[in-house]
């Protein structure tokens, strides 16, 4: 069987047809590099762009592996797998994972998703080892011993027929409960998305126990909102492994964005995942376990900054409140709004949509007292070796008395911080990296 043909990305870098020769054979032209350029433009995952010579891809800030006609293309990102992983259980607060990786989990095709994968695993064998949850099903059935409630509506319409049992309703204590139908179609979702055949294999075989257990179950936004919104003490060892499945739904393009894909068409040709996510999650646990002089909360609205004053006849749509993703807080004052932006900012450039969102931001969080120091807004980005002189400060003027706002824009080492909180030796440098993230003169 003849092999796909490959191409290896990192993440923002751009392939020429004139560099790589697999990109002289495809042309938006054909019908599936037109079909698979479209599912991946729709959701920003890749652009594809027409040449003299053939086609150019551009990668952005998802990661992993997609499919672009007859090419696979693969996504890497730039941090390095070790760093990766760590800061994939820290920024989704799992359990650190000590089991080493099968070796071509590290070769350059291997995805994202054997990360995710990896982690499924070890949270599965976790939950299997603490015992599974077990729930009451419902169940109505005819019993020659009955059993539970008699269900007399029923039997008064049998009463002409002879039979040696009763309809019963009672209730069974069962293993095949939502959640963990949950965990069994999500490791079938890690197998198909996986690269790593030793890792494929593994995932096949814990399915099948699962199958032993429970039935199974079809996954979709909607499904996998419901099991979070129903979280609760007795079902907490599971929401893991439902932010591990989350991913793996996200990657797959099954968010139920893309409206019009025909039904049942797949949503994303492979394996994608935005790293803007991670990045976003990583930085708010770390802030919130590491920043000793400001309270951090996350994503609360600004409320009250729009309102619809007139609007046509049947107009419902509430005015959007901004959500900054994270504010900074002392004695109860906002005193930093920070955004992160998972951007190729070497620079420190932002576009024009994001300077326009940090002004908005900025005004929304001004103090009332024209005297009082106006609220910084900080920018983080991810970048390697960052160090202060990196730095960009727009100033922005609002308001009658010429008052100005900072808005910073700050590149962090991310991989920096990883490695500082994995070891021992160096936990005293984590409350400074902290400080250092969110400093405002």
């Amino acid at each position: 069987m003849a092999t796909m043909p490959r191409l290896v990305l990192r993440e923002w870098e751009t392939a020429h047809a004139s560099e790589h020769p697999v990109l002289r054979e495809l042309w938006r032209t054909q019908p599936e590099v037109e079909r698979d350029a479209r599912r991946l433009g729709m959701s920003n995952a890749l652009r594809v762009m027409d040449g003299r010579e053939g086609v150019s891809i551009k990668a952005q800030r998802y990661v992993g592996v997609a499919r672009l006609g007859p090419l696979h293309v693969t996504v890497q990102p730039r941090l390095a797998p070790v760093d990766l992983w760590y800061i994939l259980q820290y920024g989704l607060g799992l359990e650190k994972l000590a089991r080493p990786a099968p070796v071509d989990l590290l070769l350059p095709e291997a995805s994202f998703a054997d990360l995710i994968a990896l982690e499924l695993l070890g949270e599965t064998k976790r939950l299997s080892r603490r015992g599974l949850r077990r729930g009451y099903i419902s169940q109505e059935e005819w019993l020659s011993l009955p059993r539970g409630r008699l269900n007399l509506p029923r039997l008064e319409a049998a009463m002409q027929l002879t039979r040696a049992s009763l309809p019963c309703s009672h209730h069974t204590l069962s293993t095949d409960i939502p959640e963990n139908r949950m965990v069994r179609a999500g490791l079938k979702l890690a197998a198909d998305a996986a690269y790593s055949p030793a890792l494929r294999a593994e995932l096949a075989r814990t399915e099948r126990y699962w199958g032993e257990v429970c039935g199974s179950m079809v996954l979709d936004a909607a499904c996998l909102r419901r099991l979070e919104h129903g979280l609760t003490r007795l079902t907490a060892a599971y929401a893991p492994i439902l932010r591990l499945v989350s991913l793996l739904h996200e990657g797959r393009g099954m968010s139920d964005s893309l409206e019009d894909l025909a039904p049942g068409e797949e949503r994303l040709p492979g394996f994608l995942w935005d790293m803007a996510l991670l990045f976003e999650r990583f930085v708010e646990r770390f802030l919130r376990e590491h920043l000793r002089d400001a309270e951090v909360s996350r994503q609360r609205r600004i409320e009250g900054l729009y309102s619809v004053v007139r609007a046509p006849s049947g107009f419902s749509a509430r005015a959007r409140e901004p959500r900054p993703d994270i504010l900074l807080e002392r004695e109860g004052q906002v005193v930093a709004v920070l955004d992160t932006k998972y951007k190729d900012l070497d620079e420190g450039h932002l576009d024009r949509s994001s300077l326009y969102q940090m002004s908005v931001y900025a005004v929304a969080h001004a103090p009332p007292d024209a005297g009082a120091t106006p609220v910084p807004v900080i920018v983080l980005y991810p970048k390697a070796g960052a160090t202060p002189a990196d730095e960009l400060v727009y100033a922005f003027k609002h308001g009658r008395q010429g008052r100005q706002s900072h808005i910073i824009v700050r590149g962090i080492d991310w991989g920096q911080a990883s490695l500082a909180l994995r070891d021992p030796s160096r936990q005293g440098e984590l409350a400074a990296l902290a400080a250092a993230w969110t400093r405002s003169e």
